[in-house]
Parts: structure tokens; sequence; C-alpha cells
């Protein structure tokens, strides 16, 4: 009697539980906020086989070159095989309609006008990318090189637990976020010119976004961002920047990530609203002889051999953390710094050749009229 008693309470348990995950689920669905519409848009593959997807898109194949022949419009390109290499020539992609909202007042969704996934050793190169929500997503691969593109877009690179991963030369402008990162490790960017235009859909914007460990950043002009660098982790280079007019140039403001251990130095940190700003972990702000130029450094230079007398040092920002952060040898002068041409090199030859050609056929003019 007793068994069917208890038997009798657990079915009534049971069903009161299932009554209330039922109710609960109703009031989520009606509660929940849903998702934008998709913007409507065409796409084009290389294939595992390396054929190209439709066959009448303008991509022509050389080897495991494959070359954009013209401007594209509302396309995005799935790279779905190893060891290619995507030249844009050039060329741009773009898609015109974005940021046209639905009919619930979002923008509608777009995916990244290239996206590599699961794959290795592909490169992307030589491309403008414009109007768009992503330029370059890359998720759960490896050894993917973004070279010499310039990218106009809410999400300028997007990586998604991808490694060894190359961002060189690139010119990225965003209101939101240049390079997003989660979950990568050991990448290189170097030599790019990171831009913030616009402003934010979130109110923030970053040039490198979040959870990048054992990897250089090196090279780069960071300008007007409301972060310029934000919680990424340990074990960098972040040598030979430029940060300038940021609200935050280096801001990391949680711990677990563990931003301690970074080698900082030969930076220039110019008309930033804070330079350096961390809640937890020391790092090393000098080579052992010379380290970053800060434009609020007030020390003297009594030998004048371009180094502060006395050290800059920068406390954690935290009252339960007594880490700090020392620049032993701070610089009296920025840095002379190799930055990204102001355009792409693949607009600059020819602008050499045009300016060679007028030149010639100037100084032809000038003899005509001098033998005249």
């Amino acid at each position: 009697m007793k068994r069917r008693a208890l038997a009798f309470s657990l079915l009534l348990l049971l069903g009161a539980s299932m009554l209330t995950i039922m109710g609960f689920s109703n009031v989520t669905k009606a509660n929940a906020i849903p998702l934008p519409e998709e913007l409507p848009i065409n796409y084009a593959y290389i294939r595992s086989n390396g054929d190209i997807d439709p066959p009448s898109f303008p991509i022509e194949r050389v080897g495991d070159t494959y070359f954009l022949e013209e401007n594209i419009a509302n396309y995005s390109i799935a790279i779905e095989k190893e060891g290619i290499v995507l030249d844009g020539k050039g060329y741009t992609l773009t898609l015109p309609t974005y940021g046209e909202k639905g009919e619930d007042g979002q923008v509608k969704s777009a995916p990244a006008l290239v996206t590599i996934r699961n794959m290795t050793n592909i490169t992307v190169k030589n491309f403008g990318f414009q109007n768009c929500a992503t330029g370059i997503s890359a998720y759960y691969s490896s050894n993917i090189s973004m070279l010499q593109n310039s990218i106009v877009s809410v999400v300028g690179i997007s990586l998604w637990k991808s490694n060894n991963c190359s961002i060189i030369k690139n010119i990225i402008e965003s209101p939101s976020s240049a390079i997003s990162s989660t979950y990568s490790n050991s990448l290189e960017i170097e030599y790019n010119k990171i831009l913030h235009n616009g402003t934010p859909p979130s109110g923030t914007s970053y040039g490198i976004l979040q959870d990048i460990t054992s990897s250089n950043i090196i090279s780069n002009v960071f300008l007007n961002f409301s972060i310029a660098i934000y919680n990424i982790g340990g074990f960098n280079q972040i040598v030979g920047n430029t940060f300038e007019n940021n609200d935050h140039a280096i801001l990391n403001n949680a711990p677990a990530l563990g931003f301690k251990n970074n080698e900082i130095y030969h930076n220039n940190f110019i008309n930033n609203g804070d330079h350096f700003a961390v809640w937890y972990g020391s790092n090393n702000l000098d080579d052992g002889e010379r380290g970053n130029y800060w434009d609020d450094y007030n020390g003297t230079d009594s030998n004048g051999d371009g180094i502060g007398d006395t050290p800059l040092v920068i406390p954690t920002i935290t009252s339960w953390n007594d880490e700090t952060n020392i620049d032993n040898f701070p610089l009296m002068e920025p840095v002379g710094i190799d930055a990204v041409p102001e355009f792409p090199l693949w607009i600059i030859l020819p602008l050499f050749l045009t300016a060679t050609i007028v030149a010639a056929i100037y100084k032809k003019r000038l003899h005509t009229t001098a033998n005249n």
C-alpha cells in the first residue's frame, strides 16, 4: 500500500513538473527576442575538389590560386578546399543593401563575405571588403593568412578557435570591432592600420577584442577607438605599435584571462584618454634598455640619451592587488615604426605607373616646346 501511495505521489510530482516546464517554455517563447531577418544574399563556393560553384562565378583558377576577376555585389564566398590562395586582385566584395532593417526594426543579418570553416593553410589577399557585417570569418581553422586587404565593415576579421593565423598589412575600418578573436592563439597581427569609423552600434568600439595569447601584435596603428586592445590574455609581444586618440589604448578588466607576462615596449602612446589600465597582472614594459613613449610622462632626461631618468610606474587599478607594471626606460620621443601604407600595395603600383606615364608625357611636351 505504501509503495502504491509513493508511486502515485511521484506521478503527481512528475505531472506537475511537466506542466511547469511547459508553462515556462511558453513564457520563454513568448518573451524571447526574435532573431533578425536575413538579408537576401547569394553564395559561391570553392568546393573541396577545387571546383567553383556556381561555375559562372567570376573566379579564375590557376593551380591552387583562385583569382577574382571583377567587383562582386551580394555574394558570400565559402572556402571548402585547404591549401589554396584566394586573390582578390584589388576587386571588391560588397553588400549594397547591408543596413536594411526588417519589419521588426532590426538590421537584417548577413554572413561574412569570405567564410572559412574547419580549414588549414589558406591565404585571402588583395581584396576590398565594403559595406558588410564581417569581412572575413574563420572558425576552427589554422594557418589562415589575411594579407593586404582593405576592409570596411562592422567587424573586420572574426576568429573563433582559430590558431596560428596571420593578419598582415591590412587596412581595417570598423565602427565596432576591427579584429574579434575568441579562443584563438599564436596569431601574427602585424603592420596593419586599424581605424574606428562612425558610431558603434553598442556604444563601444574595439581595435582588438579579447582572448589572444602567445601572439605577436607588432607595428600596427590603432586610431580613435573606445578601446584599442581589450581583454587579451598573456605571453604576447606588443611591440612597435602606435596608439593614438583612443579612449583607452590597452585595457584589461577580466582577471580570468590572465593579462600577464606580456612584452610591451617600443610603442607610442599619444593623446589617449588612458594609456594603460590593468586590473590584474604584471607585464614587462621595456626590453631592458628601452621602453615606450608615453606623452604624459613628465620625467627629465639629464644626459640626453633619449631615456627618462625615472621609471614610469603604473599600478593595477584594483585595491586588492598590489602588482605594478613598470617602464624602467621611458622614451622621451616617439618611436619611428614601419606602419602600413595609406593605400594597399595593389593600389600603390597602378598609381606609380600612372604617375610615371604622366611625367614622361609632360617631359616630352616640354622637349617639343623647347625645340619649337
